[in-house]
């Protein structure tokens, strides 16, 4: 066995410790029977797969942006020119961010949560369907990350409160 394995290995068990003691103790460190309700559960799920796919996009699109043009896919730009190409994203996110937490508190965690996928979404599709220059790339992963952040947001909100 690989020592990155025996080490994988062993933080499990040190988290199926913790998760056994958490449970059984009068006041946790963490109440994880908060975790399991429903509510709660779903959000934090639906967060996980919106980060995963907000971490997909900062991995994929780049690669893109930088692949050479003779592979028939990509833009052959720099690493700085890629990098640039990526920074409006990061833009729109502090930009959105004010805006995300007032819609929040009007409408709800989960209706917000649920406008923020469904826009995610719709950001998937358009860099789906347009990839072929460096603008619909920006536009796309500006979508997406400013629709994600919606989904923290929420995430946030719906944790407290329920």
């Amino acid at each position: 066995m690989s020592l990155p394995t025996a080490a994988c290995l062993a933080l499990a068990l040190v988290l199926l410790i913790w998760t056994w003691y958490e449970l059984r103790v009068p006041r946790p460190l963490v109440n994880l029977r908060v975790s399991a309700r429903r509510a709660v559960l779903f959000t934090n799920l639906t967060s996980i797969v919106a980060g995963f796919s907000v971490y997909a996009m900062n991995i994929v699109l780049p690669q893109l942006l930088q692949a050479p043009k003779e592979s028939g896919y990509g833009l052959g730009m720099s690493v700085l020119a890629s990098g640039l190409c990526m920074a409006p994203a990061g833009v729109v996110m502090l930009v959105v961010s004010p805006a995300s937490a007032w819609l929040s508190m009007r409408t709800g965690p989960q209706m917000t949560l649920l406008a923020g996928l469904v826009a995610m979404t719709l950001g998937y599709l358009f860099a789906f369907a347009m990839m072929a220059a460096a603008w619909q790339i920006v536009v796309a992963s500006a979508l997406i990350c400013a629709l994600l952040f919606r989904d923290a947001v929420a995430h946030h909100d719906g944790s407290a409160t329920h």
